[in-house]
């Protein structure tokens, strides 16, 4: 299995687990920021970022919030308190006790 590009080695244990997987000592460690992130941006950000995102999602590498996540993570992972057909993504409810 190879990540090619990537700066992280997504294997972690001893140097035998590049040749010999061992369940034990062995394991892949998959984040968003390294792995996920550049699958979106090269496969979807295209559509899916800006303003006039498609479907108001917003997949893109930009740094969003207090946290300094990605869109691409806040849109998937966190996602947005209320969503409407019409409008997409708000980060506020426009429902009244009365609606």
């Amino acid at each position: 299995m190879t990540y090619s590009g990537l700066s992280a080695s997504p294997v972690k244990g001893p140097a035998s687990c590049a040749t010999t997987w061992s369940a034990k000592d062995c394991a892949i460690v998959i984040n968003f920021p390294d792995h996920i992130q550049p699958i979106l941006t090269a496969k979807c950000s295209s559509c899916h970022s800006g303003i006039n995102a498609a479907a108001g999602l917003d997949l893109s590498a930009a740094m969003s919030g207090e946290f300094a996540r990605t869109l691409g993570y806040q849109s998937l992972m966190v996602g947005s308190r209320c969503w409407t057909p019409t409008a997409g993504p708000s980060s506020r409810s426009t429902r009244t006790a009365s609606s």
